[in-house]
């Protein structure tokens, strides 16, 4: 049976969090402008607050499901619109797990406590690492490897300590993929500006830039781009829940509206909704609690048996596209001043766009649900 009852503890820790959140909002507007200034490790508050997680750790037998109670914790944390503290959760520097997954012991061992960022976008690949065409090739005096070619839109570009790169590598047998790490200060590697977007302008994203990029023999990781697949089984549900988060704030401010007007939604089931709007609301409403179930449903499964492919594109695909609904339908609800910047909702409507993208478009996770329930490999349904 699948329960999601909280305990009180899981109650306490979320209590905490919305209150972390709270304070994180005041500081929201001040990291949306156009210059080089993004969300920094931790809001100057956070010293006086204690670590929400920190305490988990310390008390997981008290959790109701260690997954469970870290997405709920997370949606919290992005329903005040920027994180209280930076690095919440172990998906942020997503390259590090890759290096645990793709490296050797050694390779695991040396670059472990490094952040790491994953540089694979290039402006003719996006979601097709097959058209990839950054090139490595192998010195045969040195044995280092040589590396031309760009990549664009890197999260934390400048904040990560070190890069796993996506790319080809020429050998004896030909053009093969090669995924190599890439530690800052490495000559021939440059690195962009702070890149100036329609959202998430708060967070570090940068271009990429390698001209002859010498990289030591020993910093290729041997694993192949199946294997990388798996730890994106745990990330996708943490981008769909910071898409949610802004959602479930829409809808906040919009219940809030509706009270302030004396319109509140009858939630009795045979109800009749009192005007369009009301029940414009109520869909608005029962799509996000559809998509939070999934979410939650993704994670019982991960606390159960771990991470699995379907449910985590499943519920990826599912909230990138309701949260752009559910945002535009509150606007809609609410008029010409949802969009103005007295208010966060239009902050919420550009910043959730690219949660249909992160971690493998809309398109892409669809692929992977019909591949999975259909039977067919990559190659049959492309």
């Amino acid at each position: 049976m699948v329960d999601f009852d909280l305990t009180p503890f899981d109650r306490e820790m979320l209590r905490l969090t919305h209150e972390q959140a709270l304070i994180a909002r005041t500081h929201a507007r001040s990291y949306d402008g156009l210059d080089e200034l993004y969300v920094p490790d931790e809001l100057p508050e956070a010293k006086d607050h204690p670590n929400v997680r920190q305490v988990i750790k310390e008390r997981v037998g008290e959790a109701s499901g260690a997954a469970i109670l870290d997405i709920m914790i997370y949606l919290e944390e992005m329903w005040g619109t920027i994180p209280f503290r930076k690095g919440s959760n172990e998906a942020t520097f997503l390259g590090s797990k890759l290096v645990e997954v793709l490296g050797s012991p050694e390779q695991y061992e040396r670059w472990k406590s490094m952040g790491m960022a994953i540089a694979l976008t290039e402006p003719g690949a996006g979601s097709d690492p097959s058209r990839i065409r950054t090139m490595a090739c192998q010195d045969e005096e040195t044995g280092e490897w040589v590396v031309n070619g760009e990549k664009i839109f890197i999260s934390l570009a400048h904040s990560c300590q070190a890069i796993v790169l996506f790319g080809l590598a020429r050998t004896a047998e030909g053009i093969v993929p090669g995924i190599f790490v890439v530690e800052k200060g490495t000559r021939g590697l440059s690195i962009s500006p702070q890149l100036k977007k329609l959202g998430q302008r708060g967070w570090d994203t940068a271009n990429l830039h390698f001209s002859e990029c010498r990289i030591p023999a020993g910093n290729r990781l041997m694993g192949n781009m199946k294997n990388m697949l798996p730890p994106f089984n745990v990330s996708r549900p943490w981008v769909a829940a910071i898409g949610l988060a802004f959602a479930r704030a829409s809808l906040d401010l919009t219940r809030d509206w509706f009270e302030k007007k004396g319109m509140m939604p009858d939630y009795r089931f045979d109800a009749a909704p009192a005007d369009w709007r009301t029940h414009r609301f109520l869909e608005l409403e029962a799509e996000y609690e559809a998509c939070w179930l999934t979410l939650l449903h993704t994670k019982w499964i991960e606390d159960m048996r771990g991470a699995d492919k379907l449910e985590a594109a499943m519920t990826k695909a599912q909230s990138g596209g309701a949260t752009r609904r559910i945002i535009n339908g509150c606007m809609e609800l609410l008029g010409p001043e949802s969009a103005s910047e007295a208010h966060l909702m239009e902050m919420w409507l550009r910043d959730s766009r690219v949660c249909d993208i992160y971690e493998g478009a809309g398109e892409v996770n669809r692929l992977i649900i019909a591949r999975d329930l259909l039977g067919y490999s990559p190659k049959e349904l492309a």
